[in-house]
């Protein structure tokens, strides 16, 4: 299992947004503070409610100059949804 400290660098990656963008975890170095956020995907209570939290709080995240990315099994779409309910 790979595993990161806060504030260390996190291994480059890319995926798709929740718009069906490429995106590049590297494209936002020195731009805004990553919350980096893997889950299991919505099938798991425990990480549906993680999200929606998330999704709550995302004002306050982007106050603080900060953008929250959530790697998880599921397409773009599901994710999307469920984050804007």
């Amino acid at each position: 299992m790979i595993s990161t400290k806060t504030a260390e660098l996190a291994k480059d990656f890319f995926a798709s947004d929740t718009k069906n963008r490429l995106i590049r975890l590297s494209g936002y170095r020195g731009k805004k503070h990553i919350v980096l956020v893997f889950t299991q995907g919505l099938s798991s209570p425990y990480c549906r409610a993680h999200i929606a939290q998330l999704s709550q709080d995302y004002q306050e995240f982007i106050d603080r100059d900060a953008e929250v990315i959530v790697v998880d099994p599921e397409t773009a779409k599901p994710l999307s949804d469920y984050w804007l309910s």
